[in-house]
């Protein structure tokens, strides 16, 4: 009996640093992903940008992404009215709000 006492009380500090360690990794998978993402995104965009001015069509495609971003504010709105009930949007808010008290319990320090 004593040596299971003495064996668990030797690994509680292990258990307590796995978890540190499980949070640690999980926090920079994050970062990593959203910095590849970003990344990608660039350089996605610079050559998108490249082959629209070799094209020719960069002036026109510019003002067609302007006149989008000017009524997105719009069409957001008329799109969230019909997707209210949409079960698939049900269902990524109730992912959602999992993931949020993931993200609480994974920061609270």
């Amino acid at each position: 009996m004593k040596k299971v006492l003495l064996v668990g009380l030797a690994l509680l500090p292990l258990t307590v640093g796995a978890t540190n360690v499980l949070k640690e990794s999980i926090k920079m998978k994050r970062n990593y992903d959203h910095n590849k993402h970003r990344i990608t995104n660039s350089i996605n965009h610079t050559k998108r940008n490249i082959k629209e001015i070799t094209d020719g069509t960069y002036v026109e495609n510019q003002v067609k992404r302007e006149v989008n971003q000017t009524t997105r504010k719009y069409t957001n709105k008329v799109d969230n009215v019909k997707n209210m009930t949409n079960p698939d949007r049900i269902k990524r808010k109730a992912n959602d709000k999992l993931n949020q008290e993931f993200d609480e319990w994974l920061y609270e320090d």
